[in-house]
Parts: C-alpha cells; structure tokens; sequence
C-alpha cells in the first residue's frame, strides 16, 4: 500500500512541519497523568472518557495517578475519543487539540500499526519498559525508516531498534 491511500476505509493524516510546536502555557499540563485529565475534562469527567476511550475507569485511574504508563494503542483510543492530539498527550508540547493542526498528508495506517505492534512486541522481549514520550519517538522512527519503502516491516531491525533504545543486550 502506498502512503496517502485509504486503509480499511480510513485515512489518517501527519501534522505539517509548519505547525508550531511549543510547551504548555505557564508550565501546566506538565505530567502525562495532568494532561489525561484536562482530556477528561473535554468529554466530561473520566468516567465518560473511559466508555468513550473503551478503557475500563480502573485502567484509566491509574494512568491519572502515574501508577501505570497507557500503551500507545491506549493513548490513541484516548486522543480518538476526546480530540486530544496524542503527540500533546505523550509529550505536552503544543498544539492541544487535533483541530488546530492542519493536516499535510495521509498516513499509512497499516503501517503505523505494524510499527505500534512491532515495537510492543520487541518491548515484550527484551522485557523492558519505556516512557510513553519515548516510545511515541521511537513508533515514529520505525514508521519513517519504513514509510515509502517497498520492503515490509522487518520485525528482527525493530527488535534491533528497540534494544539499542533501551540498552538491552
């Protein structure tokens, strides 16, 4: 499938460059579980962001309280149900909502998912964590490295990736 064609009757789209990109005002929203509740607060109250997401409310208190990070799979439910745009909700850097950027491009959404899904599973085998910012980073290297290219994801390369990310042998 080539970038910028529709997958599954879905097209996704990447935030243009042009777009600029700084911190939250006045430093709040500065934790993952401060921003979690500001999208909590667009829905409602984060009993309604749970049925909207799909997340059990247990799941999502403890990515309020930062007792558990939330996959990637996670926060995209999150950023789907509330327009939150998840590179805000991993990070904090602006903009907030997905309705202030302008869109640049399709996506592959295959692909993106197979880079999510590659990257958890190379997590899972080296029995490693990492911070959702971080994991974000490194979900979008592996899209890049693969986007446009003829060959599919070599999940051996992202295993490969991920162990030199998070200093696994």
């Amino acid at each position: 499938m080539t970038k910028g064609k529709k997958a599954s009757g879905t097209k996704l789209t990447v935030v243009p460059l042009e777009v600029p990109l700084a911190p939250s005002p006045n430093g709040t929203h500065k934790t993952l579980g401060d921003r979690l509740r500001k999208a909590a607060e667009i829905v409602g109250s984060g009993d309604a962001l749970a049925q909207k997401a799909g997340i059990p409310r247990s799941t999502l208190e403890t990515y309020l309280t930062g007792q558990a990070d939330p996959k990637a799979s996670k926060l995209a439910l999150i950023s789907k149900a509330t327009g939150v745009n998840i590179h805000w909700l991993v990070t904090g850097v602006t903009p907030m909502l997905l309705s202030e950027l302008q869109p640049r491009g399709a996506l592959d959404a295959p692909l993106l998912q197979a880079a999510i899904e590659g990257v958890e599973e190379a997590l899972r085998a080296t029995r490693r964590e990492m911070p959702p910012e971080k994991k974000a980073e490194l979900v979008l290297a592996v899209y890049d490295l693969y986007a446009g290219a003829a060959a599919p994801l070599d999940k051996v390369r992202v295993l490969h990736l991920v162990k030199t990310a998070v200093g696994a042998k």
